[in-house]
């Protein structure tokens, strides 16, 4: 995935959500001018504005909230 398609999804999901680019901003504390210039192709987005926006384009999180943990096996691995 690039920006380009993550702009794209972004566009389609506030139509399909009939949602404006203002009340999303609201909803998830980025700043209306930062999205309104990303949707425009005026500017990029951070990381993290794009994390904040992920669950309302694509319906889940694109990272694990579960921690993982080494196996035992390869915590052994690493003891010798």
């Amino acid at each position: 995935m690039n920006i380009q398609q993550f702009r794209s999804d972004l566009k389609k999901a506030l139509d399909r959500e009939q949602k404006s680019a203002n009340s999303l901003a609201r909803e998830t504390g980025i700043q209306q001018a930062s999205l309104s210039r990303f949707l425009s192709e005026k500017t990029s987005l951070d990381g993290d504005a794009v994390l904040r926006l992920w669950d309302f384009v694509y319906g889940d999180s694109p990272v694990s909230a579960t921690p993982t943990t080494p196996s035992t096996t390869q915590q052994q691995d690493h003891s010798s």
